[in-house]
C-alpha cells in the first residue's frame, strides 16, 4: 500500500520542503514527488499542492518525523497496490471515518482536469483520479463505449440509410469524446 500526502507550507518555504526531503533521504525512504489538486472538504474549495508518495510501511515507520510536517493537513490518501488500486482518504483529526473513494484510475489530462480532483505524476506524465466503486472504467471510456453502441444501434436499425444530420451529430459527439481521452480499447 502507498500513502499520498502533502506537507504544511510546502510552497511558502523551499528551505522547509528541502529539509523535509533531506529527512526522508536521511532515513533511506523512497519517495516520489507529485502534484495534486483536491477539494478541501473542510473549506469547500480546491487547492493545488505538491504531494509525496511513499510506502505505507515507511509512512508508519517515520510517523513521528512526519508529524511535524503534516500536522496541519486535513487528510492523507491510502492507495492499495492491487490491480484495482483502491483509494481511501484518512482524515487526520480522526473525528471522521475513512472515506472510500473508489479506484485510483489512470486518465488523460483533459479528463483529470474536468474531474476537478486529481494527482499528477510529472515523472511519467500520468494523471490519476478516483473512480467510484462499481465503475470499472473512467467516464470518458464509458462515454465512448456507450456512443459506439448507439452508432451500431442506429446503423442496425436504419441499414445504410442514415441521415446526414444523424451522422454529423454522432460523429461530432464521438470526436468530442475522443478529444477528451482516447480510450485504451479504441
Amino acid at each position: 500500500m502507498h500513502v499520498i500526502f502533502a506537507i504544511d507550507d510546502c510552497y511558502q518555504s523551499t528551505k522547509h520542503t528541502k529539509a523535509f526531503l533531506d529527512g526522508l533521504t536521511e532515513r533511506q525512504i523512497d519517495y516520489k514527488v507529485m502534484q495534486g489538486r483536491y477539494l478541501m472538504r473542510n473549506h469547500g474549495e480546491y487547492v493545488e499542492e505538491m504531494c509525496f508518495l511513499i510506502s505505507e510501511t515507511d509512512f508508519d515507520a517515520c510517523s513521528y518525523y512526519l508529524y511535524e510536517y503534516i500536522k496541519g493537513q486535513e487528510s492523507v490518501l491510502y492507495v492499495t497496490e492491487c490491480n484495482k488500486q483502491y483509494a481511501t482518504l484518512h482524515y487526520r483529526d480522526y473525528r471522521r471515518d475513512p472515506e472510500h473513494l473508489g479506484c485510483f484510475k489512470d486518465v488523460g489530462q483533459v479528463e483529470a482536469e474536468a474531474n476537478g480532483e486529481y494527482t499528477y505524476d510529472a515523472a511519467t506524465g500520468r494523471y490519476f483520479i478516483c473512480v467510484p466503486n462499481g465503475q470499472s472504467e473512467a467516464p470518458a471510456e464509458r462515454d465512448a463505449r456507450e456512443l459506439w453502441a448507439a452508432i451500431e444501434a442506429v446503423l442496425e436499425q436504419n441499414g445504410d440509410e442514415v441521415s446526414c444530420d444523424q451522422y454529423d451529430r454522432t460523429m461530432r459527439r464521438l470526436q468530442d469524446v475522443c478529444d477528451t481521452q482516447k480510450p485504451k480499447w479504441l
